[in-house]
């Protein structure tokens, strides 16, 4: 049977019933797509083939670039400025929204040591444009898709940085600015830098605290990461604490535990073995296949790399060879 039916619902069917389904399968004349047109014309004004074609298509796409020219133009004359984010933070910030996804507005993390001797270490990215995102409002009569543009001016974007950096992780080491330029240029952004570091450092030191409590436990100590490392790094380079008052959890964390596990696509599975005993999904298909648990060809053969790929062919022909051994000593 082949493995399309093995794997779908078709699974526990009799191969005959099946054969005769498949058998009986007819696909569909000019005649009987002509007749679906007809009622879709009569239900729908039109058939879906008149309203959803290339021409439409270009016609909606240029009637949003025009739309979205003049939502540009009309920005530009009430006037908008780039906007600065500036990271204190040892990871990179990352807002999950569809704008900052899209267009991968990601600030680097701080690096362990400023560019200039005494200064403070921070990175930071320029929001330098006007951000696109889309509204669907349907298509109109005559079947032209209608998309309203909608423009995400730089200090809204930011704003979603410090709210989720700030706000709801309690960080304190992000803040933004109007302009390109950078904080040292102006006095009063010199204060604003040296106020998150004062946050950032509120937020090693409760890092830190964590990290003792999670050690004092042997079951909670794969909780310490690198976070918590990368705070006590940094307050010890600004002098906040010393070579003898490093933890014992500094090291001493084995490093699976600093690896999330990795989940099953198909359900969300944590994934153990070679195949999900969840879903059934193949992760490890040479594995798999040695074991017996797929047949030669099994879809999850297109996972495998050229050399796995080898060595599944050189099984393949070890096994037809003693399948043909065993079966010449069966008839003899």
């Amino acid at each position: 049977m082949p493995n399309f039916e093995q794997e779908s619902t078709f699974a526990g069917v009799p191969t005959e019933t099946v054969s005769k389904v498949l058998a009986d399968m007819k696909p569909p004349t000019d005649a009987d797509f002509e007749k679906e047109a007809q009622r879709q014309r009569k239900e729908f004004g039109k058939s879906f083939d008149e309203v959803y074609n290339t021409n439409n298509v270009t016609a909606g796409t240029r009637r949003m670039l025009e739309n979205q020219k003049k939502e540009h133009n009309k920005m530009n004359r009430i006037g908008w400025k780039p906007v600065t984010i500036i990271n204190l933070m040892p990871f990179t910030l990352d807002v999950n929204g569809v704008i900052q996804k899209r267009y991968d507005l990601r600030v680097p993390p701080a690096p362990a040591e400023p560019l200039k001797k005494g200064a403070i270490p921070y990175s930071r990215r320029v929001l330098d444009r006007i951000y696109w995102d889309s509204e669907d409002q349907g298509s109109d009569m005559e079947g032209v898709d209608n998309v309203k543009p909608v423009p995400w001016l730089p200090i809204e974007i930011a704003e979603d940085f410090t709210r989720e950096y700030n706000d709801i992780q309690n960080c304190g080491g992000v803040f933004i600015y109007e302009g390109d330029h950078l904080p040292e240029t102006s006095p009063v952004l010199v204060n604003q830098l040296k106020r998150a570091q004062e946050e950032l450092f509120k937020w090693c030191e409760k890092k830190v605290q964590d990290a003792d409590l999670e050690f004092a436990s042997e079951s909670t100590r794969k909780n310490i990461s690198d976070v918590h490392r990368n705070a006590w790094k940094i307050m010890f380079r600004a002098g906040l604490t010393s070579e003898d008052q490093k933890p014992a959890w500094l090291h001493s964390v084995h490093s699976s535990a600093r690896q999330a596990p990795e989940f099953c696509p198909g359900c969300d599975k944590p994934k153990a073995g070679a195949v999900c005993v969840n879903c059934g999904n193949v992760f490890k298909p040479l594995v798999a296949y040695k074991e017996s648990m797929i047949e030669f060809g099994h879809v999850s053969f297109g996972k495998m790399n050229d050399e796995e790929f080898k060595e599944a062919l050189k099984i393949k022909a070890q096994r037809d060879k003693r399948a043909e051994q065993m079966q010449k000593a069966a008839t003899k």
